[in-house]
């Protein structure tokens, strides 16, 4: 049985002396690398490991700096940049469908009081928050996707809002 990859970051250069390299999220994610996290790395080498192991990582302003178990020189590290980090789904944060934008888009969204929205078209990525643009019978509404205002999906993957009031004229 096969377990399910996803692409959560790619490696941007190397740092220091000693193996460590910068990673910075892929597709607009958060930062997701912890320690003891299993890693594959695409595209592969021809010879040599395809899985890597998390050994320690630090959150900076450029994105994570993370040193692998394997990777002990600089000349190895040099090798990983322009790489695809990816993780196990099993290994990604339960609401990781609210944090990737291509699993958000053409959902479904219902408000608790205004009924159905309509569906997500776009996701505008801001500084300290994302902005759903929902297209539908209230012509084009602009949700702030925080969690005051996200209750959750259904058993059909539909999302459920409690929108602010003001947000939706009905």
């Amino acid at each position: 049985m096969f377990e399910e990859l996803k692409p959560i970051a790619r490696v941007a250069k190397t740092h220091g002396k000693k193996g460590e390299v910068v990673c910075v999220p892929a597709d607009g994610l958060p930062l997701l690398l912890h320690s003891g996290m299993q890693i594959c790395v695409l595209p592969p080498e021809l010879k040599g490991d395809r899985w890597y192991t998390v050994q320690a990582v630090s959150d900076n302003s450029s994105g994570q700096l993370v040193r692998f178990v394997e990777v002990e020189t600089m000349s190895h590290a040099e090798e990983l940049v322009g790489k695809t980090l990816m993780a196990h789904v099993k290994d990604l944060p339960q609401d990781m469908d609210f944090q990737d934008p291509y699993m958000l888009i053409g959902k479904e969204v219902y408000d608790e009081h205004a009924g159905y929205l309509g569906m997500i078209e776009e996701i505008m990525r801001g500084p300290s928050q994302d902005i759903w643009v929902i297209r539908g019978p209230f012509d084009e509404v602009l949700l702030p996707a925080v969690e005051e205002f996200v209750l959750g999906f259904d058993e059909q993957g539909a999302l459920h809002v409690n929108a602010p009031n003001g947000l939706i004229e009905y």
